[in-house]
Parts: C-alpha cells; structure tokens; sequence
C-alpha cells in the first residue's frame, strides 16, 4: 500500500517527507496561493518523492481567473502527475 499524504499551510513545517510515497500539495486555495506550497515541494523533492499539485476551487469567484492562477503558479513544474482539482 502507498502511502500519500494530502499537504497544505495547515500542515506546518514539520513534516516528515521520508515517511511517504508521495504528496499531494495545495498551490491555490481559491483566492490566494497556498502560502507553503513551496515548502512543501520543495520538501517532496529533496526526499525524492512524487507530488503533484492540486488546487481548492472557490464556487463564489469566476472560474477562468482561479484557472490562470493556477497555472502560473505551477507553470515552471507540474509535478509527477496532472493537476488535480478540489471541488
């Protein structure tokens, strides 16, 4: 059994990368990007793990403004799998 652990900013800093098989890691939280997204890339990758990003999609702003955001954000890497959303 894989183990894949779901992160975002409620998860702190002190995660235990090595402890997984992989990550999947909010970028976007509907209004803003996820303020430790990086972090916890960063993190996946320095324990050579797998991780793809997903993002949190907010049902009270438009749709294509949240899409393009996204996209900036994970428009230099995408991870190991597509982009995933939280609906």
């Amino acid at each position: 059994m894989a183990k894949i652990r779901d992160l975002s900013v409620y998860d702190g800093v002190n995660v235990d990368y090595s402890a997984y098989d992989g990550f999947v890691i909010r970028c976007f939280n509907g209004s803003v990007k996820d303020t430790l997204f990086e972090t916890h890339k960063a993190g996946a990758k320095k324990a050579q793990k797998p991780w793809w990003a997903y993002m949190f999609f907010n049902f009270l702003y438009p749709v294509l403004p949240q899409i393009q955001v996204v996209i900036n954000i994970i428009k230099s890497e995408k991870g190991n799998l597509p982009l995933a959303f939280d609906v």
